[in-house]
């Protein structure tokens, strides 16, 4: 891209674009490790540098898919299978489901959320208390063991090995950040 020149002016109009242009020139693309930008009378090609024997000269994060067999909650991560069911891995949590159990409580505009998290491992739920009502929450969308009709399958990226938790290496992490705690209707 070659970026616009500097907006001039000082109203209220130029101001916005130049700022919108400064924000623009900020998400360009530029070259990196195992890629160049190749400029072309039709615009910019992303030109992927090939390494030896034919890979990629980077190597990347590798994504897999696989079958959700056990879930460990309170230690934040479950056990998965290939789909070919040979490996099983450990695989950590999504980082917003993680952070949402850190808390016992919540505090928000008109009070505190007690959360209580005994039936975690056993039922997957949790209670969210505020004054005198108390809800029973689930993890949304669910995990359904492998095994079962409609069985969960997760898409996950390897991550830096020496990451533990309860003695257990994980070296991989959910990519799914849109799991969260919804209230249980049928209660």
């Amino acid at each position: 891209m070659i970026p616009p020149r500097p907006v001039s002016g000082h109203d209220a109009q130029a101001s916005w674009l130049e700022r919108f242009r400064q924000w623009a020139v900020s998400k360009q693309l530029l070259p990196g490790p195992g890629y160049r930008l190749k400029q072309t009378t039709h615009g910019v090609q992303l030109e992927i540098i090939r390494g030896p024997g034919g890979g990629n000269a980077v190597p990347g994060p590798t994504i897999q898919r696989l079958n959700v067999t056990a879930l460990h909650l309170s230690s934040y991560y479950l056990e998965a299978k290939t789909l070919d069911g040979v490996t099983t891995l450990n695989v950590a949590l999504p980082p917003s489901l993680r952070a949402s159990m850190h808390a016992s409580d919540a505090i928000i505009d008109i009070g505190t959320v007690t959360y209580d998290y005994t039936d975690l491992d056993t039922h997957h739920r949790r209670s969210a208390s505020f004054s005198s009502i108390t809800e029973v929450q689930y993890i949304t969308p669910d995990y359904i063991l492998a095994g079962a009709a409609g069985a969960t399958q997760i898409l996950a990226v390897n991550i830096p090995s020496g990451v533990t938790v309860d003695d257990v290496e994980l070296d991989w992490q959910e990519l799914n950040d849109a799991r969260a705690w919804a209230a249980d209707l049928y209660v």
